[in-house]
């Protein structure tokens, strides 16, 4: 007998059985019409014993922990607290001998805090006792010194229970139901892992707010994506008369602190079967509800239920034929480990199943399944590049660049060039009636040409900082002037067809010299031409030509828009040494103290421009930030970072586009501390900041100061994954704070909008004040404001 039909797939449920992809008012399926059923995969080194009410948790880094359950058989069970680490890469369990482990117990909860933090609560302990109130922690960044940790609280605890869920939704650790001894519950606590001391607070909700009734032995899971994304999702359990549930809730917190239920919507059609001791997890948007049991019929097994939060639909693939088990997911794939068979109810199993939801054909519609292969096409091509990287960095590294001189005037500081072709702005402000150069309204002086040549353009006057307003002064406009830069502009060629190509420069590597813009997005692109950063510049010097390459390598390696959270902990592990080298994140640090040297204290900007907020070492937010609202590279390289798989022009559409064309981008700071990625944070914004330095704009936070990032985790990371002293007068985290002295500290839009990190405090009168600070800037410690 194999596998599959000990598990009881042959006799799959009549009641919930409508395949996926099929009506969901249509009638019920049989065995033959599902599309895809799970297969048992075959464990090396220290596989558990087979055991049920045990907890399976992933803790990143493709490792997922399993702690405590019952093993034995029916009439000899015995409670145990053993942990095993299952490594998903390589099929390979490895027995976990951690000092001080919590009692043994079974129908407990688990969940892990950002990365390879285990926290178990609650839980049964036999004989009709329950484990005491204790949260345990287990740290596996200690391996091999590894040790069980009460987690010190208080004030008042959820209280002994059992068959209760547990979720960590940062920055929350969340218990909710379960049974105290007693009865069914349906309570839900909370505590916040970043606010120490730690304690439990119970939530409160509205008197006339709608509720989820009292359950145990329900499943609940956070939804990270779709319309549900941020919220708990719960679904079934076994109710106060002891029936079973079907309904399914989902808890969110607003961001003034109010909680509240909602009951999930769903169409008019077959709902799944009420079920208590299953298993919930997500894949993208798509909730899935996996084995159980039913209060009637114990030995029929339960298809497994799909749930769309996008079309708010029900549908159902084969049973994994288990209740009493494990699940977790890896990328489309449902792992589900232990638990009973609903034929051999007797005896649990060690059984770990797999079922590939990519196999199932109509799991996915046609868009998602699009979507799929470009991440998949774009990973590896990710993973390409980082082996490329790391046999870069593994090669002999670039000498660091010397220290710097002081600032020079710009006259001295660049040698003398001969002028050289620029952009045509009329013959480019001729399309579609752009503003011209001379000032934002003056009037196109040509209508739309009808072949491929320009007319002439006219000679710049003033930069954008020293036009002339319509009429009125602006609120913020600064009372200073600029440095005027001498440069000529002169005719360049300009070829129309479904983009137009615009010639930055005449080298002889042409086609890197020349970036396509979608006419749709002309306009935009007009206002750009009209700024400072679209002056010519002269020819690229073998330096420049080094650090622009050098840039490209480190992009190629750290801008990763469609990376998942799993691939997060996997390529950048914060206990692993930093994936670029000491001596190149020595230079990188050099060539952006170079750039930022020559940036004003106050930036005078135009709009379209991009503004970000705090980011705090987020690396994984600020990649899906890049991933919803484009990325600051040009848009016909977007392919290179997303996957395109359009034609020569590229035109189909991308899971992640570039706009660095039409749109800059402004940092307000803060981009160390808190988070795990501080390292990657910072050095992908100064290879942005080197690769586009007239597009890119860092401004100065509060954690850009060593007395600050010394104490929140940035000097930290910097001497455990570059291996470091940090207090050496030559380490990276002196240089990076090197650089952060001289960020600007503000920057002002159209003259209208004042930019600034926490605001100015109560000494600052005026932008001229601001834009008077001498560099390096030293933080005054002890803040002062005049009242």
């Amino acid at each position: 007998m194999n596998q599959l039909h000990e598990n009881g797939l042959p006799g799959l449920p009549s009641a919930s059985a409508a395949p996926v992809g099929s009506s969901s008012a249509g009638n019920p399926a049989g065995k033959s019409e599902f599309l895809g059923v799970p297969k048992s995969i075959q464990q090396t080194g220290d596989v558990p014993p087979p055991r049920f009410g045990h907890t399976c948790t992933c803790v990143g880094n493709h490792k997922v922990v399993v702690f405590g359950g019952a093993v034995g058989s029916a009439g000899g069970y015995s409670i145990t607290n053993e942990s095993y680490l299952f490594d998903i890469t390589g099929c390979r369990w490895h027995h976990l001998f951690a000092e001080n482990p919590p009692p043994p117990r079974a129908a407990h909860a688990a969940c892990c805090v950002d990365t390879l933090q285990l926290v178990v609560f609650g839980g049964a302990t036999g004989g009709g006792s329950l484990s005491a109130e204790e949260l345990y922690l287990l740290d596996l960044r200690k391996d091999p010194e590894l040790q069980w940790m009460p987690v010190p609280l208080q004030g008042i605890t959820p209280g002994r229970r059992y068959g209760h869920s547990m979720v960590y939704n940062k920055p929350n650790i969340i218990v909710f139901g379960g049974n105290d001894g007693e009865r069914p519950l349906a309570d839900v606590w909370f505590m916040d892992v970043e606010k120490s001391p730690f304690r439990w607070e119970e939530v409160v909700f509205e008197a006339q707010a709608r509720r989820p009734p009292p359950r145990v032995y329900h499943a609940t899971e956070v939804c990270r994506e779709g319309p549900a994304s941020g919220m708990m999702v719960v679904f079934g359990g076994r109710s106060t008369s002891s029936r079973s549930l079907n309904d399914t809730w989902g808890l969110r917190q607003h961001r003034d602190g109010r909680w509240d239920w909602i009951a999930a919507p769903s169409k008019k059609q077959q709902a799944p079967e009420p079920r208590f001791q299953h298993s919930m997890v997500f894949i993208g948007s798509k909730m899935l509800v996996v084995g159980g049991r039913t209060d009637n019929d114990s030995t029929k097994p339960l298809s497994t239920a799909v749930y769309d939060t996008e079309t708010v639909e029900w549908r159902f693939i084969a049973s994994v034929g288990r209740f009493r088990h494990s699940s977790w997911t890896l990328r489309s794939s449902i792992y589900t480990f232990g638990g009973f068979s609903h034929i051999t109810q007797q005896h649990p199993t060690a059984d770990l199943t797999l079922l590939d939801c990519c196999l199932i054909p109509n799991f996915y519609n046609e868009r998602e399944r699009e979507d799929l292969r470009r991440k998949q096409a774009l990973q590896q091509e990710q993973q390409m590049a980082v082996a490329s990287a790391v046999s870069a960095i593994q090669a002999p590294p670039a000498p660091a660049a010397p220290p710097a001189a002081p600032a020079a005037p710009a006259s001295a500081s660049s040698p003398p060039s001969s002028a050289l072709p620029a952009p045509s702005s009329a013959a480019l402000l001729a399309v579609r009636g752009l503003p011209g150069q001379n000032g934002r309204d003056e009037k196109p002086r040509t209508s739309l040409p009808q072949t491929q040549g320009a007319s002439p353009p006219t000679q710049q006057g003033q930069m954008p900082a020293q036009q002339s307003s319509q009429g009125g002064s602006a609120p913020l406009r600064p009372s200073w002037t600029f440095a005027q830069r001498s440069q000529t502009r002169q005719l360049a060629d300009i070829k129309l067809a479904s983009h137009v190509s615009v010639v930055h420069e005449t080298g002889e590597d042409f086609s890197s010299l020349v970036r396509r813009i979608s006419i749709d997005r002309l306009e935009e692109e007009g206002k750009k031409i009209n700024k400072e950063a679209s002056l010519q510049e002269p020819l690229p010097t073998a330096s420049e030509s080094k650090r622009d390459m050098f840039a490209d390598r480190i992009l190629k390696l750290l801008l990763r828009p469609l990376i998942t959270q799993q691939e997060v902990y996997a390529t950048f592990n914060t206990d692993a040494p930093f994936a670029i080298s000491w001596n190149d994140v020595t230079y990188l640090c050099d060539v952006v103290l170079d750039i930022v040297k020559n940036d004003d204290m106050v930036l005078h900007l135009r709009a379209p421009i991009k503004v970000y907020g705090d980011i705090h070492g987020q690396y994984y937010d600020l990649m899906r930030l890049f991933h919803l609202y484009k990325m600051p590279v040009e848009e016909e390289r977007s392919d290179e970072f997303a996957g395109t798989t359009g034609g020569q022009h590229g035109a189909a559409t991308t899971s992640a586009v570039g706009d660095i064309d039409t749109n800059d981008y402004l940092f307000l700071g803060d981009y160390v501390d808190r988070g795990l990625n501080s390292l990657e944070t910072i050095c992908l914004l100064f290879a942005l900041k080197v690769k586009y330095p007239r597009q890119i704009h860092l401004l100065r936070g509060n954690h850009e100061d060593p007395a600050i990032n010394s104490l929140y985790g940035f000097q930290d990371e910097c001497k455990r994954r570059l291996r470091e002293d940090p207090f050496d007068p030559s380490s990276c985290w002196r240089k990076f704070n090197l650089v952060f002295e001289y960020l600007p500290v503000a920057a002002i839009i159209d003259d209208s909008i004042l930019c600034i990190h926490g605001g100015i405090g109560g000494s600052i009168s005026s932008v001229e004040e601001l834009a008077a600070f001498q560099r390096p800037l030293k933080v005054a410690q002890v803040p002062q404001n005049v009242y």
